[in-house]
């Protein structure tokens, strides 16, 4: 999400100067203008006008973190703007992040007829989907975001995620190394491949992956609690497993003391 903030503030600086060019190249020709061409060049003028007005709420919807202010601010950016496909794609992460999937999907379809190219509209219904428990069509938006953008860790992350629900361990664990190729450092694709790991018996494999996420992040409380369950459940090693819940449970999991009592 911060990724696509950043690449969104780019696109409406890029956007917001290009309308400022426009308009001035106007404001130009309508002093010279012959008294034929005069209404034309007004109306352009009021198109450009429309897009400043869109590009401004959208601006609102990006500034603020209140999720019904940002449904609010870019439904007025598309009224002004109805084949922008940024509006449509930002108010249906709003809308999926109040658990509303449908309205999500709805918003995430329209942004992708209006920009078929665009990788991450096809990305985020992947996970709205995803949310829905629809695995198959989840995995069918990642492949075609995949196919747009084959260099984008998240991707390969997120379609990892849905094999892993739909119990193709395998296929998991293929994406979610697939995306440590292209970002060494993620910590969810070592989360994702060390479950995938330890669901298959792959035991060392996974405790492997939970030792590199806890050097990635050492604060990660699910780290710390998953290398547990795969040093009881998997290697039988009591005083590793005690160790692991010992810290996840400082770093605040829930469900880690649980884990101790059991285990003692």
């Amino acid at each position: 999400r911060d990724r696509q903030k950043l690449d969104d503030m780019k696109m409406l600086q890029d956007d917001v100067a290009r309308l400022q060019s426009e308009m001035e190249e106007l404001r130009q020709r309508l002093e010279q203008a012959e008294a034929s061409e005069v209404e034309e060049i007004i109306q352009q003028r009021h198109r450009l006008s429309d897009g400043f007005s869109a590009s401004e709420w959208y601006e609102k919807g990006f500034a603020t973190d209140d999720l019904d202010e940002q449904i609010e601010y870019y439904s007025y950016a598309i009224e002004q703007k109805p084949d922008w496909n940024r509006p449509y794609n930002n108010r249906g992460l709003a809308y999926h992040y109040k658990g509303n999937y449908d309205r999500a999907i709805a918003d995430f379809s329209r942004a992708i007829q209006i920009d078929p190219n665009e990788a991450d509209s096809y990305n985020n219904r992947g996970s709205a989907y995803d949310d829905k428990g629809e695995y198959d069509q989840a995995i069918a938006d990642y492949n075609r975001a995949i196919q747009i953008d084959p260099n984008d860790a998240d991707y390969y992350i997120n379609r990892g995620f849905a094999y892993y629900y739909k119990g193709d361990y395998d296929l998991a664990i293929a994406d979610f190394s697939r995306a440590i190729q292209i970002d060494p450092n993620d910590a969810w694709a070592y989360l994702g491949r060390g479950i995938s790991y330890r669901i298959k018996g792959d035991y060392d494999l996974a405790i492997a992956d939970f030792n590199r996420l806890i050097q990635i992040d050492p604060n990660d409380a699910y780290a710390y609690y998953d290398r547990g369950l795969t040093y009881w459940y998997g290697l039988k090693d009591k005083i590793n497993a005690s160790r692991s819940f010992q810290k996840a449970k400082e770093l605040g999991h829930p469900e880690a003391q649980e884990k101790l009592d059991e285990l003692w």
